[in-house]
């Protein structure tokens, strides 16, 4: 979605309103940086770096918003006007639930292997143990 200060877009429930998108210069390096207003009050920074010593390449910061429901993820692309946005933005449900899981996951392998906690093997008394060669069939 391509969006210019004062622009806004509805995605999956969240309204964005584009604040400022601003890009300068530091060096070799062109920072880009898109600010934007969600309809509940917060407000995220969507960044990103261009680096002309290495073929312009870039590095992103991703803006993100986690809830307990799903994650909002925007990431701010390529764009040839410096006063608009590229921006892409991604809905991910449930993303939180995998963490706690993975958690959960860890707090069990803990407890199953805490020391004295499992049975020890059963003893059989030497004079009920037999000698059994190699091949034979009991």
């Amino acid at each position: 979605v391509v969006l210019r200060p004062g622009e806004s877009v509805a995605v999956a429930g969240y309204r964005l309103t584009l604040v400022s998108a601003t890009a300068a210069v530091a060096g070799r390096t062109t920072v880009q940086r898109a600010v934007l207003d969600l309809s509940d009050g917060d407000r995220l920074i969507a960044g990103r770096n261009v680096y002309a010593d290495f073929g312009g390449q870039s590095s992103t910061q991703v803006a993100i918003r986690s809830t307990p429901v799903e994650d909002l993820y925007i990431v701010l692309g390529d764009s040839t006007d410096p006063g608009t946005a590229n921006l892409t933005v991604f809905v991910n449900p449930l993303v939180g639930w995998i963490w706690a899981g993975a958690a959960l996951l860890v707090l069990g392998m803990i407890a199953g292997s805490w020391p004295g906690g499992g049975r020890s093997p059963e003893r059989v008394p030497l004079a009920v143990r037999r000698r059994v060669l190699i091949g034979s069939v009991e």
